[in-house]
């Protein structure tokens, strides 16, 4: 029913598991926030993939889970690079330089 985006099923599914992948998910981050974003793109994730592993066919809760921990590594990866940049960018401002963009040298090989 999940493949054929039946919104009840979708429901349904959030309802009996989310509070426990919502749990672990923010043991993992330690962050409430954090955890609601991962949480709803954890969803949204399998809204938009269902059930696309069948070795998870018969264990709903490891699939959930593993999502979700795919979902938390992509988005605290992002939120890394966020940090970086800004971090870079503010570093460079304070050193009296421009927001320009860096730019490396190429080598060139002849």
């Amino acid at each position: 029913m999940l493949k054929e985006r039946n919104v009840e099923c979708i429901s349904i599914l959030y309802d009996k598991y989310a509070p426990a992948v919502y749990g672990a998910i923010n043991r993992e981050v330690n962050n409430i926030e954090i955890a609601e974003v991962i949480l709803e793109q954890t969803f949204i994730n399998i809204w938009n993939h269902p059930l696309t592993e069948l070795r998870f066919a018969n264990h709903v809760m490891l699939w959930l889970l593993q999502t979700a921990k795919v979902v938390t590594a992509k988005i605290l990866a992002e939120k890394e690079l966020k940090n970086l940049i800004n971090e870079n960018n503010f570093m460079q401002s304070k050193a009296g330089e421009h927001n320009a963009p860096v730019i490396f040298p190429l080598q060139i090989i002849t």
